[in-house]
C-alpha cells in the first residue's frame, strides 16, 4: 500500500502565531499520552523549526516584557511533518503553513495552497485573540477583519466545506484562537473574559464564514465545527495593545506589548485538543462506509499498525478540554 499522509490545512493571516500554535500541541500531546505507548513528534526540518520557534519564545520570556512582533512569522510555504506512532508504526500528519498573504495576494503558490485545502479533513484556523479583544470602534473593527483575513478565509472555508461534501467525506473545522492568556482565569490569568472572547470569534468576526460553510454544507452528514482557545505561552499577561499604521499603510496594526508572570516558564493550555481532534475525525471513518480517504486510513491503520489503531481510537474516546465549544453547524 502507499505511504499514508493525512492532511491537515491552516488558515490564518501572517504572523498570527501559527508556528507557536503547532509547538504548543506537541507540548502539550506529550502530556496528554503521558503513560501510553504512543508519542506525538516532529521530525526533519520541521523539528530544527520548532525548535528554533521554542528558542524564540524562551528569548522572550527571558525578560520582564516582549512585543508579540519580536517573533518572526512565515515568509515560505512550509511542511510540518509529524508523526504519531506507537514502536514502528507510524501515521505521519502534514501541516501546510504558509504566507497568509498568498490567501489575497492570489500568488501562483495559492494553487497548491487551494488543493491542499480541499483534499484535508481537518480545516484549523488560527485567531489572534489580541487582534478580537483589543479592537473598538470603527476604524479598529475594519481594521481587525482586515488583519484576520475575514473575506479570504471565507471563500478558503467555502471550498473546503465544498470539497468535503463532493467526496461524501465528514470534516471539522477547528476555530482556535491563540493568544488568549489574557482572557482566561484557569492558567494564571487575573480576568475572566472567556464569553465575550467566544462571543467576538464565533458571533462577530468569523459568523460569515460559519454561515458559509453551514450553507455549502446543508444536507451533508459529518461536517461538524469546534471552538478550541489556546494559551500557546500561558505566564505572560497583557499590558497594551496599540493600533498604529506601518509605514506606507493605511490599515491599523495591532501591536501587544506582554509582561511575563513569575519565572516565565511556558504552561500551554487547549491546544492539546488539537490531537483529540485528529483522532476523532480519524475514528469517525470506522462508523461509516462511504468515507472517502479516511475509510482507506481506517483499513490501513486497522490492517497493518492494530496498535497504533487501538491509541487513536483511545484518543478519539477522550473528553474534550474545559474550554472547548461546538459550534452548531
Amino acid at each position: 500500500m502507499s505511504k499514508i499522509i493525512y492532511k491537515i490545512a491552516l488558515l490564518g493571516p501572517s504572523r498570527c502565531g501559527k508556528t507557536s500554535l503547532i509547538s504548543a500541541a506537541l507540548a502539550e500531546a506529550q502530556q496528554f499520552l503521558m503513560r501510553t505507548p504512543a508519542s506525538f513528534t516532529a521530525t526533519g526540518p520541521t523539528l530544527k523549526r520548532i525548535q528554533a520557534n521554542n528558542q524564540a519564545l524562551a528569548g522572550a520570556l527571558a525578560a520582564d516584557s516582549f512585543h508579540s512582533g519580536a517573533l518572526f512569522g512565515t515568509e515560505a510555504s512550509v511542511h510540518y511533518k509529524l508523526s504519531l506512532s506507537v514502536g514502528k508504526s507510524t501515521l505521519p500528519i502534514e501541516i501546510l503553513d504558509y504566507p497568509g498573504r498568498w490567501l489575497t495576494d492570489n500568488e501562483p503558490e495559492f494553487d497548491t495552497v487551494r488543493k491542499w485545502i480541499g483534499e484535508s479533513n481537518i480545516l484549523i484556523v488560527p485567531v489572534d485573540a489580541v487582534v478580537v479583544m483589543e479592537s473598538s470602534g470603527s476604524a479598529q473593527t475594519a481594521a481587525a477583519k482586515h488583519r484576520l483575513n475575514i473575506a479570504a478565509i471565507e471563500d478558503a472555508a467555502t471550498h473546503w466545506a465544498r470539497e468535503r461534501v463532493l467526496s461524501k467525506s465528514p470534516g471539522k473545522v477547528l476555530f482556535v484562537p491563540i493568544k488568549c492568556e489574557s482572557y482566561f482565569s484557569d492558567n494564571g490569568g487575573r480576568r475572566n473574559q472567556s464569553n465575550l472572547l467566544f462571543q467576538r470569534v464565533i458571533s462577530t468576526h468569523y459568523k460569515s464564514v460559519i454561515d458559509k460553510v453551514r450553507k455549502e454544507s446543508e444536507g451533508h452528514q459529518g461536517i461538524s465545527a469546534f471552538y478550541i482557545p489556546v494559551d500557546t505561552m500561558g505566564c505572560v499577561e497583557l499590558v497594551s495593545a496599540d493600533w498604529k499604521n506601518p509605514p506606507a499603510e493605511d490599515i491599523l496594526e495591532c501591536s501587544a506589548t506582554y509582561r511575563v508572570r513569575g519565572v516565565g516558564e511556558r504552561r500551554v493550555l487547549g491546544a492539546g485538543d488539537l490531537l483529540v481532534a485528529i483522532a476523532k475525525m480519524i475514528a469517525q471513518s470506522e462508523k461509516g462506509a462511504d468515507r472517502g480517504y479516511l475509510s482507506v486510513l481506517w483499513r490501513y491503520l486497522k490492517g497493518e499498525d492494530k496498535a497504533l489503531m487501538e491509541a487513536i481510537k483511545s484518543l478519539g474516546e477522550r473528553p474534550w478540554g474545559s474550554r472547548v465549544s461546538e459550534v452548531v453547524i
